[in-house]
C-alpha cells in the first residue's frame, strides 16, 4: 500500500514528531501514550498515522512503544 502525501518534508516533520513523543515515553516508563495521544503529535487521526507509520517504518506506532 502507497502512502500519499502532497508534501513528504510535512510528513517527515509529523513523524519525528511522533518518535519524539514514543522516546519521551520510552524515558518515564508507565507515561507511555497511546495511539490517539500519538496522532495528536502528527495532527493526524488515529487511523491515518497508524497507516502511514506501518508503511514507513514496518510496524505498527503501538509495537515499537512496546
Amino acid at each position: 500500500m502507497t502512502v500519499f502525501m502532497r508534501h513528504p518534508a510535512q510528513q517527515r516533520r509529523r513523524l519525528r514528531r511522533v518518535v519524539e513523543a514514543i522516546g519521551r515515553a520510552a524515558a518515564q516508563p508507565g507515561a507511555a501514550p497511546d495511539l490517539h495521544a500519538l496522532a495528536r503529535e502528527a495532527c493526524w487521526s488515529p487511523e491515518h498515522l497508524d497507516r502511514v507509520y506501518r508503511a514507513l517504518v514496518g510496524e505498527p506506532p503501538m509495537a515499537t512503544l512496546r
